[in-house]
């Protein structure tokens, strides 16, 4: 069976809208946009591929796969850290993603043809949110469906800094403003989901018993913001889905560190 859902575990740990079942399975395309910006030069590729099963007439039940990402021109450190995310994050740890494709539709032999095995997909995109000179954002939104109830999703953020050193919330928050972070943080994402202030995370169906919700594990700078998301099963249930919100960058001056801000 494939390893697709631990991989996304893995993912959100090592790194955050979901992407869904919607692609033109087929033949790669080539590079649909060519941008050259102040630090990374970069293309954007889509990779698509489609089982090959004569057995199956529905061709709706064929597993396919769509990974469009940035290939990377520029040389030097920073696109070193770049081309490790996307092996590590998009490509399943195999070296390219015409590889992870091209092993994703070949259908394990213990599966056989039966319909409740069909349909298995795996759709992933990366975007670029920043790229200046100081500072790199790249968010990878992966969808899979590989047997089961259901299938599975994951927004990831991989924030670079110009020696290609991926971000952590400790290096982007001031000291001591932690807490101040939390409650904004714990705010936005009240309004953003219409939970009043009287109700408890608990009560709202969360996982938490305490008053207060941890960071989440994912989050990204972008030109309006900072994106906040909290990934399937990370304080919520599989059916309350992605919980992605941002908070303004005037709400966090003093809170994040300047050298971050736009």
């Amino acid at each position: 069976m494939k390893n697709v859902f631990p991989f996304l575990f893995a993912l959100m740990l090592f790194a955050c809208g979901p992407a869904n079942d919607k692609q033109n399975p087929g033949n790669d395309t080539a590079a649909v946009e060519n941008i050259t910006a102040d630090t990374v030069v970069y293309s954007y590729n889509t990779v698509n591929r489609k089982e090959t099963n004569a057995t199956i007439k529905d061709t709706g039940f064929l597993y396919h796969a769509t990974i469009t990402y940035p290939v990377i021109s520029t040389t030097g450190v920073l696109a070193d850290s770049i081309n490790k995310a996307l092996r590590a994050g998009l490509f399943n740890n195999k070296p390219t993603a015409e590889a992870f494709a091209d092993s994703f539709v070949v259908r394990p032999t213990d599966m056989g043809n039966y319909p409740a095995m069909n349909s298995w997909f795996y759709n992933a995109h990366a975007d670029v949110l920043i790229n200046t000179p100081k500072l790199f954002v790249v968010r990878f939104d992966i969808g899979s469906y590989t047997g089961g109830a259901h299938g599975s999703a994951v927004t990831v953020y991989y924030n670079f800094d110009k020696t290609g050193k991926q971000l952590t919330w400790n290096e982007v928050i001031e000291a001591g403003k932690k807490d101040t972070l939390v409650k904004i943080s714990e705010a936005a994402l009240r309004k953003a989901k219409e939970i009043p202030a009287t109700q408890s995370w608990n009560q709202a169906g969360f996982f938490i018993d305490s008053s207060h919700l941890p960071l989440p594990a994912a989050f990204g700078f972008d030109k309006t913001g900072l994106l906040m998301t909290y990934n399937q099963y990370e304080v919520a249930p599989y059916a309350s889905g992605i919980m992605s919100y941002t908070i303004p960058y005037s709400q966090l001056e003093g809170v994040i560190k300047k050298e971050w801000m736009p």
